[in-house]
């Protein structure tokens, strides 16, 4: 397994493999539902807001969508991992190579934007990309580097270079209520910033990856001895 996704009525997990395939989960039962055939590693899963398709990316091989109750391939695209959703689940941001974030309405297959980044000295690709839920802000970090940078999606300006970490991130998140990202780095640490202002709120330990509850007050992190850790979120302070 490479990677996982819970369908938005919460009744069906996706998972990506390296054989190739993604397969659909029922998760009252434990039982597979159907598998899709990719090309390639899938490294990510997805689904669109109405819970009725599935995307599948590999790093090679591009983005692949299926119709989950007819089993059709809908579209074929030309982004790579990381991704990351908007709000109404139709608009997602994918890495387009290490110069590149491309903006798409997936339900339709269709480019909406090639979105220019900085390139960097070690002209690695993108390590992680965060998407808000309002659709105006993406946040992205660069393999191998401490620094995050904050855009604005309409103007493509940048808002904030957040570089307190000392070490690479590893990854990234956007409360669904828009107010806080959180950065987890390996240096140890998560933090947690204010996305209007861009100011560093707090600390705390963890390490690999992080996901925002639906109601953004809670954050679930991973400690470096694989223990899944849930932290309490009060407006912008954090408790265990």
């Amino acid at each position: 397994m490479r990677s996982v996704a819970i369908s938005p009525d919460g009744k069906t997990l996706a998972s990506g493999s390296v054989d190739g395939t993604v397969k659909l989960w029922d998760l009252p039962t434990g039982e597979m539902l159907t598998s899709f055939l990719h090309s390639d590693v899938v490294t990510a899963v997805g689904f669109t807001a109405d819970g009725r398709a599935v995307v599948g990316c590999s790093e090679a091989r591009g983005m692949k969508l299926w119709d989950i109750y007819t089993g059709r391939l809908l579209h074929t695209m030309n982004g790579t991992q990381p991704i990351a959703f908007g709000a109404d689940g139709i608009r997602m941001a994918t890495s387009g190579g290490p110069r590149y974030i491309r903006l798409w309405n997936v339900a339709q297959g269709q480019l909406l934007k090639n979105l220019s980044i900085p390139s960097t000295n070690n002209n690695q690709r993108i390590e992680a990309i965060a998407f808000s839920q309002d659709g105006q802000t993406i946040a992205h970090a660069m393999r191998g580097e401490s620094k995050i940078l904050v855009w604005d999606v309409e103007t493509w300006q940048v808002r904030h270079s957040l570089e307190k970490h000392s070490q690479a991130i590893k990854a990234i998140a956007i409360s669904p209520d828009g107010k806080i990202l959180a950065s987890s780095s390996e240096d140890g640490k998560i933090n947690l910033w204010d996305v209007g202002s861009g100011k560093l709120l707090r600390s705390i330990k963890g390490y690999g990856a992080i996901v925002f509850s639906p109601d953004s007050q809670q954050l679930v992190s991973v400690a470096e001895d694989n223990m899944i850790q849930l932290w309490q979120i009060y407006g912008s302070a954090i408790e265990q």
